[in-house]
């Protein structure tokens, strides 16, 4: 579905509330968000835990939400993929960014270069993943990335340049 008619179909569940038109929403992007939040957090049960959520919160946040519905919709997941991002790592989760990128197999040690690339991504900031992820396989603008992350323009930029630069220095094994 294309994001003219998911704008419409939010401006209307907005105005009537009619959880029909919610249903509709959720159907078509539940699995957009999902991926998203899967890659940002490498985790498909955490992902399935922020999927949820995000939808509760756009639910329950609709009255007051002025964005379009798509940059509404990544900024809340991104937000709740940091929150938990961080929750992850207060509980004891290992912090992967924390390592060496020595500690990534040598690019021979791959049998595709996806999975390298998929790989080297896990010791990337989770910010770094949000940006990197709403540029490179969503499109999304300059701008549109530092609303939804909650930055200017210029960090959202400058923190996709530092990721691209990490999954460099990993994949050449520097």
């Amino acid at each position: 579905m294309n994001q003219e008619w998911a704008t419409q179909l939010w401006g209307e569940f907005r105005r009537t509330g009619d959880p029909v038109k919610f249903e509709q929403l959720y159907r078509t992007h539940w699995l957009d968000v999902f991926r998203y939040c899967r890659a940002v957090l490498r985790d498909d049960e955490l992902a399935d835990e922020v999927t949820s959520r995000t939808f509760v919160v756009l639910f329950i946040g609709r009255p007051a939400a002025r964005k379009s519905f798509h940059l509404l919709l990544f900024t809340w997941a991104s937000n709740l993929c940091r929150r938990y991002g961080q929750e992850r790592r207060s509980a004891g989760s290992p912090d992967l960014t924390a390592l060496e990128p020595s500690v990534v197999p040598a690019r021979d040690d791959f049998g595709e270069p996806l999975d390298a690339i998929a790989r080297a991504f896990q010791f990337l900031s989770i910010e770094e993943r949000l940006v990197f992820i709403l540029r490179v396989l969503l499109g999304y603008s300059w701008t549109e990335i530092g609303m939804v992350i909650g930055r200017s323009r210029w960090t959202a930029e400058r923190v996709y340049n530092r990721a691209v630069q990490r999954l460099r220095e990993i994949l050449d094994g520097s």
